[in-house]
Parts: C-alpha cells; sequence; structure tokens
C-alpha cells in the first residue's frame, strides 16, 4: 500500500486529508516518510524533516490544495501543478 504524509498542517487540515484518503482510497497515512510513501502533502513551505526526507526518497511534494481538487474531482488527479518544486527546489519534477 502506498502511504501519504502530511506536514506542516493545522488539525483542521489534516481532518480534510483522513477524510479524501478514506474516501477514495489507495494510501494510508503514516506520520514520517518511509520506504512505502509516494507523498508527502505540505500545508506549508517549512523544510521539515518529511520533506527533506520526501525529497531524498523521490516523493511527489505537494500542496494541500492536490487533496481540495482531489475532493472535488473525487479521484485522484495529477500531481503536477501541485507540486511544491519552486519553494523547494532540490525537489526534482517528478516524469
Amino acid at each position: 500500500t502506498r502511504t501519504l504524509v502530511m506536514t506542516s498542517m493545522p488539525t483542521e487540515k489534516q481532518n480534510i486529508v483522513v477524510q479524501v484518503v478514506t474516501t477514495l482510497g489507495g494510501f494510508s497515512i503514516v506520520e514520517q516518510v518511509c520506504e512505502s510513501t509516494t507523498h508527502v502533502v505540505s500545508w506549508g513551505h517549512r523544510r521539515t524533516l518529511n520533506i527533506l526526507l520526501g525529497i531524498a526518497r523521490g516523493c511527489w511534494i505537494v500542496s494541500f490544495d492536490w487533496i481540495l481538487w482531489c475532493l472535488e474531482q473525487r479521484q485522484w488527479i495529477p500531481e503536477e501543478p501541485y507540486e511544491l518544486s519552486d519553494h523547494f527546489p532540490a525537489a526534482q519534477v517528478c516524469t
């Protein structure tokens, strides 16, 4: 199972992520980036440990907006428009 990590996120935003993951499926939510992590969802632009670990592992580093649009579309949508590579230059854009 793919895992998703949240970082720099207030509780009310975390609750939305949990709701979307529960509704759409396909991910488990974990506290810290691990071997199965494919996505790090960030509310802010702070360089947290999970952001750095996600970059090192080649994870998608995406904004919370990605979650909102997935909720709106009722499906997982392409990550590219929501990548935070502008804020974290070391995070290469995935292709």
